[in-house]
């Protein structure tokens, strides 16, 4: 047996998300997504302005240049797979072609119908999942490829398709979390929102003392998130701090941070920074254990 097979690039895939819009269609949800955050991330300016359209993030391609990324499939499975993503609306698509007389498809991730699978923690967590696939520091490559980072996934909670692509590389950094790169993504947010970056220094107290707290109750290092998610927990903390705290406090984070671990949350949890700032996970926090 050639084990260099098993070396190969993965399709790192959520058994949440499969379960609730079908395995072929969790595998097509999650490479479009890749190729979005490729898009959004490339430092090509004329990349970002060629892939980007009334708000959202697109990718294009004819159906025989899908199947260069879907091997196992044959054209009548794969065209059948996004016919039944567009239908249920899991995939949106436009026509951004220069020639009009061009109709091959563009297609993005519709995050709001995914998210409202649900009203249950596993839609939220297939969201978060399907977000937070990609190392958003990762550089594009403009060729067809599946190139997944395994980092990013819990090992406990996620299943992975391996098959081999020729000419294709691999770049998988270290499991362990560099906390460098949150303090980074946090300076790239405070850049970004110039009335928030006063808030830098108790933002990453705050992810500092939670990611602590992440390992001491979880045993591991909690698993790297999107610039995206990170610009929206950010958001959130400062939001709530100035709607419910009197002044932001940092000490009143820690100490809904204590006790946020020490919740027996119903249902299938991973107890990660996205979870603990949901707005109504926080309220509750805060009316028991701040307070007063």
């Amino acid at each position: 047996m050639n084990r260099s097979i098993l070396n190969d690039n993965c399709i790192p895939l959520s058994p949440v998300l499969a379960e609730k819009i079908g395995l072929n269609e969790a595998i097509v949800v999650q490479q479009v997504h890749y190729w979005i955050e490729m898009y959004r991330h490339s430092e090509e300016e004329n990349i970002r302005i060629k892939h980007f359209h009334d708000g959202k993030w697109w990718i294009y391609n004819t159906y025989e240049e899908w199947q260069k990324q879907f091997p196992f499939w044959c054209l009548r499975t794969l065209k059948n797979v996004f016919k039944k993503l567009v239908d249920k609306e899991y995939l949106l698509v436009g026509h951004f072609n220069i020639k009009k007389y061009d109709r091959t498809n563009w297609y993005t991730v519709n995050y709001d119908k995914i998210e409202n699978l649900v009203n249950t923690h596993s839609a939220t967590s297939a969201l978060s999942i399907v977000k937070d696939l990609h190392n958003p520091l990762c550089n594009i490559d403009t060729t067809y490829t599946i190139e997944y980072t395994e980092n990013n996934f819990s090992k406990d909670n996620h299943s992975y398709i391996t098959f081999s692509h020729k000419g294709e590389k691999s770049n998988r950094p270290d499991d362990e979390l560099d906390f460098d790169i949150v303090i980074k993504q946090i300076e790239l947010y405070c850049n970004k929102h110039e009335e928030n970056r006063q808030y830098k220094d108790d933002l990453i107290s705050t992810f500092r003392y939670f990611y602590n707290c992440y390992k001491e109750h979880i045993g591991k290092d909690h698993i790297r998130i999107s610039q995206e998610n990170l610009n929206d927990t950010c958001g959130i903390l400062i939001w709530f701090a100035l709607d419910y705290l009197e002044k932001y406090e940092i000490k009143d984070y820690e100490t809904m941070i204590h006790y946020y671990f020490e919740q027996n949350y119903k249902g299938k949890i991973n107890y990660s920074i996205l979870h603990f700032t949901n707005k109504k996970i926080m309220k509750n926090l805060y009316y028991k254990y701040v307070y007063q």
